[in-house]
Protein backbone atom coordinates (compact mmCIF):
# COMPACT_ATOMS: atom_id res chain seq x y z
CA UNK A 1 0.00 0.00 0.00
CA UNK A 2 1.39 3.76 -0.86
CA UNK A 3 1.78 6.32 1.42
CA UNK A 4 -0.45 8.79 1.03
CA UNK A 5 0.21 12.22 -0.23
CA UNK A 6 -0.32 15.41 2.11
CA UNK A 7 -3.42 16.23 0.78
CA UNK A 8 -5.04 12.66 0.08
CA UNK A 9 -4.24 12.46 4.34
CA UNK A 10 -6.04 15.49 4.77
CA UNK A 11 -8.96 14.76 2.86
CA UNK A 12 -9.54 11.60 4.66
CA UNK A 13 -9.88 13.42 8.00
CA UNK A 14 -12.53 15.98 9.37
CA UNK A 15 -12.03 19.86 11.08
CA UNK A 16 -14.08 19.62 14.22
CA UNK A 17 -15.43 22.10 16.79
CA UNK A 18 -17.52 20.83 18.70
CA UNK A 19 -16.74 22.89 22.45
CA UNK A 20 -20.35 25.09 23.74
CA UNK A 21 -18.48 27.64 24.08
CA UNK A 22 -17.75 27.84 20.51
CA UNK A 23 -18.01 31.84 18.63
CA UNK A 24 -18.75 32.47 14.70
CA UNK A 25 -15.29 33.47 14.21
CA UNK A 26 -13.78 30.03 15.63
CA UNK A 27 -16.22 28.78 13.14
CA UNK A 28 -15.14 30.88 10.53
CA UNK A 29 -11.69 29.82 11.12
CA UNK A 30 -12.71 26.39 10.94
CA UNK A 31 -13.97 26.72 7.22
CA UNK A 32 -11.06 28.35 6.01
CA UNK A 33 -8.59 25.93 7.52
CA UNK A 34 -10.84 23.15 5.98
CA UNK A 35 -11.09 25.20 2.68
CA UNK A 36 -7.04 25.82 2.46
CA UNK A 37 -5.80 22.39 3.82
CA UNK A 38 -8.72 20.06 2.18
CA UNK A 39 -9.50 18.55 5.05
CA UNK A 40 -12.99 16.46 3.90
CA UNK A 41 -15.57 18.28 6.04
CA UNK A 42 -15.84 20.64 8.96
CA UNK A 43 -18.11 19.17 12.06
CA UNK A 44 -19.71 21.88 13.85
CA UNK A 45 -22.62 21.89 16.69
CA UNK A 46 -26.71 21.44 14.84
CA UNK A 47 -27.10 25.31 16.24
CA UNK A 48 -24.20 26.50 13.95
CA UNK A 49 -24.99 23.99 10.86
CA UNK A 50 -26.21 27.15 9.14
CA UNK A 51 -23.74 29.86 9.91
CA UNK A 52 -20.88 27.06 8.72
CA UNK A 53 -22.76 26.35 5.43
CA UNK A 54 -23.06 29.61 4.50
CA UNK A 55 -19.55 30.08 5.81
CA UNK A 56 -18.38 27.65 3.28
CA UNK A 57 -19.55 29.35 0.08
CA UNK A 58 -19.97 25.69 -1.35
CA UNK A 59 -16.19 25.29 -0.42
CA UNK A 60 -16.49 22.96 2.05
CA UNK A 61 -18.88 20.24 3.11
CA UNK A 62 -20.32 20.59 6.40
CA UNK A 63 -21.05 18.10 9.19
CA UNK A 64 -23.08 17.90 12.36
CA UNK A 65 -23.17 15.27 15.25
CA UNK A 66 -26.74 14.39 16.29
CA UNK A 67 -27.91 13.55 19.97
CA UNK A 68 -24.13 14.76 21.26
CA UNK A 69 -22.39 14.52 23.27
CA UNK A 70 -23.98 11.02 25.10
CA UNK A 71 -26.69 10.63 23.16
CA UNK A 72 -29.05 10.70 25.94
CA UNK A 73 -32.09 12.07 23.27
CA UNK A 74 -34.96 9.73 22.33
CA UNK A 75 -35.03 8.19 19.22
CA UNK A 76 -37.90 11.01 17.96
CA UNK A 77 -35.81 13.60 19.56
CA UNK A 78 -32.55 12.79 17.52
CA UNK A 79 -34.52 12.26 13.99
CA UNK A 80 -36.05 15.66 14.77
CA UNK A 81 -32.68 17.64 15.18
CA UNK A 82 -30.83 15.34 12.04
CA UNK A 83 -34.18 16.43 9.69
CA UNK A 84 -33.58 20.30 10.61
CA UNK A 85 -29.51 19.87 10.23
CA UNK A 86 -30.40 18.64 6.45
CA UNK A 87 -32.95 21.40 6.30
CA UNK A 88 -29.88 23.75 7.48
CA UNK A 89 -27.76 22.25 5.01
CA UNK A 90 -25.80 19.77 6.65
CA UNK A 91 -23.74 17.32 4.23
CA UNK A 92 -23.11 14.50 6.86
CA UNK A 93 -24.16 13.65 10.25
CA UNK A 94 -22.89 11.25 12.84
CA UNK A 95 -25.61 10.09 15.26
CA UNK A 96 -24.27 9.23 18.72
CA UNK A 97 -26.48 6.11 19.74
CA UNK A 98 -27.44 5.14 23.22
Amino acid sequence: MKKPTREQFAAMQDHSILEPWQIKADIKKMIEETIKYGFNATYVEPCHVKFAVEQSRGLAKVGTVIGFPWGCHTTEIKIAEGLQCIKDGAHALDLVIN
